[in-house]
Parts: C-alpha cells; structure tokens; sequence
C-alpha cells in the first residue's frame, strides 16, 4: 500500500514508479487512454462495498489491460478479488461497466480529476502504454 504520506502529497505521488502510479492512483487515467486508442475496449471500475480496493480497467471481455498490461478476463478478475480478500477483511465487490465520460466518471466515484494531478498525466499513460502493448 502506498503510505498516506505519499497520497497527500503531489510531488512524492508524481515521482513514484509507474507501475505504482497507474496502480494506485491513476488507474482510471490509464484506463481511458487506453480505451482512446482501442474503442473496442470498454472500461469498468471494480467498486467495494467498502472504502478499499477500488481499481479501472479496460477490457474487451476477453482479456483485460491495466497497470499490469494483458490478462485473461477471467484470471484478471479473479486474481484481483483474491489479493483484495486477502487484504481487506470481508471485502466484497461490484464490477460496474462505465458509460460516463472522464470527468463524469471521476465525479461519479470518487478519483482524481487531470487537473489534480501535479502534472497532465495522459501523456505518462499513453507512454506507459506503448511500452506495455509493444
């Protein structure tokens, strides 16, 4: 987990690896870009029912992309709720497929909007990406 120290100070949360980066944080940033460039992904957000454990990916329902880069859907979804049980004591999930746009989104569940971030982090995103994807 990334200490709180981290999450409340944009720089220190800036300078992190990427892969924590878009891991915890700025996941949903890197969802949507990907999504920009594969329109037949659609984009989802694992909600808890608790106060933990949020993550947005893409997914064409065949193999999913995030911080990790691919997975099988059903490998993804199930190692994500493994790690998250193991975690979070009783926790529990809804796979929510988002039709709202950015900002709509963030509003809607909570995340950081671009211009909360210490810097524009899509062009970070689509880098990650294109190193990711190949």
């Amino acid at each position: 987990a990334i200490p709180v120290s981290v999450k409340r100070n944009p720089v220190r949360r800036w300078n992190m690896k990427d892969e924590y980066f878009f891991g915890k944080g700025a996941c949903h940033v890197l969802a949507f870009e990907f999504k920009k460039l594969n329109p037949e992904y659609e984009i989802y957000v694992i909600k808890p029912h608790g106060p933990r454990g949020y993550h947005v990916f893409a997914t064409n329902n065949k193999v999913c992309f995030d911080y990790q880069g691919y997975t099988p859907y059903n490998i993804y979804l199930k190692d994500y709720t493994k790690l998250c049980e193991s975690l979070f004591e009783n926790w529990v999930c809804d796979v929510i497929k988002i039709h709202e746009g950015f900002n709509a989104f963030c509003e809607k569940y909570d995340h950081m909007k671009i211009e909360y971030f210490l810097h524009d982090p899509r062009p970070r995103a689509l880098e990650y990406i294109f190193k990711k994807t190949g």
